[in-house]
């Protein structure tokens, strides 16, 4: 009786333990888009793994400290980033993998643009926190 009860609350605790793990990595990808139409350097930077890959779907591919200067120079400006049915896979106990649809809305060299992406994420866990290592996106019919 008492292995069971044992089993149980292990069972509980680590499920608990995983949800709130889902969450922080929900937060952390919602504080990275909003932190990118907000322009908060600071927060990116925190964010963002040191070897960030960060593809987009027309094929041009920035790294963390590109992200950062081209949202200053407002050579990519994003207005509004909203995310819709997001999926959390567990890689390793410090990897995970995040899939979800989104809608993007910005500039890019001046000119205003608005799509429709499935974006792919892999976050690693660094010293506590969740991190960026790599972004792909790829547009979807409107």
């Amino acid at each position: 009786m008492l292995k069971k009860l044992f089993f149980l609350l292990l069972f509980v605790f680590t499920s608990f333990s995983y949800s709130q793990a889902q969450e922080r990595l929900v937060l952390s990808v919602q504080e990275l888009n909003s932190a990118m139409v907000s322009r908060n350097y600071e927060r990116i930077d925190q964010l963002l793994h040191q070897k960030c890959y960060y593809g987009h779907s027309n094929g041009w591919v920035e790294h963390k400290h590109d992200i950062i200067e081209n949202l200053k120079s407002s050579k990519l400006t994003y207005r509004k980033i909203t995310l819709d049915s997001i999926e959390i896979q567990k890689i390793s106990s410090k990897t995970r993998s995040v899939v979800y649809l989104a809608n993007v809305s910005g500039e890019l060299s001046q000119k205003p643009f608005e799509i429709h992406l499935k974006v792919v994420q892999l976050w690693m866990k660094q010293r506590g926190r969740w991190k960026l290592v790599l972004r792909q996106a790829v547009k979807l019919p409107q």
